[in-house]
């Protein structure tokens, strides 16, 4: 018994370390997930994204577009509220530790069970 008190603190320690790992996981996650394309930047795209401009009424159509005779283009992505990615690195951090405190403290006691069985099995012998 002293053995499975000695892993359910030590999977709660590992519990308390997974959270700072969860909530980065969920704060990234969320934003890369709600992340949009500016119409600005499509816009762009579209007239300069290739080396050939695209736009027939351009006194530049079909001329070759070098770095510095292209204009600079401009915010690619709009990212949401801070607090929307917080709470999403929040229930993230949540999950992860309750998953990792779970994971550990019910594979040690299956592991026991386990382990006790095989044991009792070699006794009949």
């Amino acid at each position: 018994m002293n053995l499975i008190r000695g892993i359910d603190r030590v999977a709660w320690i590992l519990a308390v370390l997974a959270v700072p790992i969860g909530f980065s996981v969920g704060f990234v996650g969320t934003e890369e997930k709600y992340k949009v394309i500016t119409p600005a930047y499509q816009a762009w795209e579209k007239e300069y994204g290739d080396l050939f401009v695209k736009d027939t009424s351009s006194p530049l159509y079909g001329a070759v577009l070098s770095p510095w005779n292209r204009p600079e283009p401009p915010k690619k992505y709009e990212y949401p509220e801070g607090w929307k990615s917080a709470l999403g690195g929040t229930f993230s951090a949540i999950v992860f530790f309750f998953g990792t405190l779970a994971f550990i403290r019910v594979s040690s006691r299956g592991l026991k069970k386990l382990s006790l069985w095989v044991i009792e099995g070699f006794r009949n012998i």
